[in-house]
């Protein structure tokens, strides 16, 4: 429920064992543990096992649990994970994840995609609008800034999507339309370097 990572600390851990069946074992809860992270192993005070098979519970002072996994996944949570680590999550444990995790991993690596891509779209429309307003003197250096606008909305747009759980297949919408605008005035883009 709560984890001070500077005090290492915590409250309510709870911790439920399974075996490869995907059957309950036991489960151990802590109103108050600490983090040894050096270590990895986290201590857990005034702890209840309740083993699931033989009803029985077990109170205990203090605890001692080696949880190696537990500290990566607190690492994960402070470091972006690598394009690698999203892709093989998406393909390879699809049936694993439940489908809203999903479909948050896939939101994720298409908008870190998406962050690329815009590196690319950002001067080539600065350069159609530059080329769109070329008559006209008064709006032609202020068409350099039009780009800026349409990659905020684009963001606003695809954030929203991934926020309510749209399908990720939304979230190419914005970017299909800028892409299409480019298509389309690709004519002129030709003129210009001919």
């Amino acid at each position: 429920q709560f984890l001070d990572l500077k005090k290492n600390i915590g409250s309510n851990l709870i911790l439920i064992n399974i075996n490869k069946n995907f059957e309950v074992i036991n489960v151990i809860s802590s109103n108050k543990f600490k983090i040894l992270p050096h270590e990895k192993k986290v201590l857990l005070i005034k702890t209840l096992k309740v083993n699931t098979k033989t009803n029985t519970q077990k109170i205990q002072n203090y605890k001692i649990l080696y949880l190696p996994s537990f500290f990566s996944q607190l690492q994960l949570s402070n470091f972006t994970p690598p394009l690698s680590l999203l892709l093989k999550n998406i393909v390879w444990e699809k049936k694993l994840l439940p489908k809203k995790v999903w479909h948050d991993f896939i939101s994720e690596l298409l908008k870190r995609l998406f962050f690329y891509i815009k590196i690319i779209l950002y001067p080539i429309l600065t350069l159609i609008f530059f080329l769109i307003f070329e008559d006209k003197k008064k709006y032609k250096w202020l068409s350099i800034f039009l780009p800026y606008p349409i990659m905020i909305l684009s963001d606003l747009i695809v954030n929203f999507f991934a926020n309510n759980n749209f399908l990720p297949l939304f979230l190419l919408l914005p970017y299909f339309i800028i892409i299409f605008f480019i298509v389309f005035y690709k004519k002129n883009l030709q003129k210009a370097f001919n």
